[in-house]
C-alpha cells in the first residue's frame, strides 16, 4: 500500500565454508573480469550482427564490383561475430558463450578458481582482445563501403555506436 520497510542485514559467510577469504576474493575477482567481458563480447556481437543484416539485405541489389565489395565485407564483419573454426578463433559469440561456460565452472563453489579454468579465461579473454581490433578495422572500412554504395544510389551502413574496451586479461 505504498509503505516502504527498512531494516539492517549482516551477510557472513555460510559456517559450512571453510575456505580462506584470499580464495573468495580470487572467485571474486576473476568473476568480475568474466562480467565485463561478457558484457564486452555481448554489444560486440550485438553490433556485428546489426551491421551484418544491413550488409546482407543489400547484397540482394548490388552487381559487378559493389557486389564483390559487399561479400568481402560480409565475410570480415561475419569472422568477427561467428570467428573463423578454421583458423581456431572465436568471434564475439563463441567467446561469450565460452565466458558463460567458464562463469559457471568457477562460481559453482566457493573456492580460488582453479590453474585450467583461469588458463582458459586468459585464453578466452585474448580472444575476446584480437576480436575488438578486427571490430575496430571492420568499422573503419564503412566509409570505404558507404562510397561505393553511394555510387550505385544505395542507401549507406549505419554502425551501431557501441564503447568496446579492452578486456583486463590477467
Amino acid at each position: 500500500d505504498g509503505k516502504t520497510y527498512k531494516q539492517p542485514v549482516t551477510v557472513t559467510l555460510d559456517p559450512r565454508v571453510k575456505v580462506a577469504s584470499q580464495d573468495l576474493e580470487a572467485q571474486l575477482d576473476t568473476e568480475k573480469k568474466i562480467a565485463a567481458q561478457m558484457a564486452t563480447s555481448y554489444d560486440g556481437y550485438d553490433a556485428a550482427s546489426a551491421l551484418l543484416k544491413q550488409v546482407t539485405a543489400l547484397q540482394k541489389q548490388a552487381t559487378g564490383d559493389l557486389a564483390k565489395t559487399l561479400e568481402d565485407y560480409a565475410a570480415q564483419v561475419k569472422r568477427v561475430s561467428d570467428g573463423d573454426p578454421v583458423k581456431k578463433e572465436l568471434g564475439f559469440g563463441p567467446v561469450n558463450r565460452e565466458l558463460a561456460r567458464l562463469m559457471e565452472m568457477i562460481s559453482t563453489g566457493d573456492a580460488r578458481p582453479a590453474s585450467g579454468l583461469l588458463q582458459g579465461t586468459q585464453q578466452v579473454c585474448e580472444q575476446l582482445g584480437k576480436r575488438i581490433g578486427d571490430w575496430t578495422a571492420a568499422t573503419a572500412r564503412v566509409s570505404e563501403v558507404n562510397d561505393k554504395l553511394k555510387q550505385a544510389n544505395l542507401g549507406p551502413l549505419k554502425v551501431q555506436e557501441v564503447r568496446l574496451s579492452s578486456p583486463e586479461c590477467r
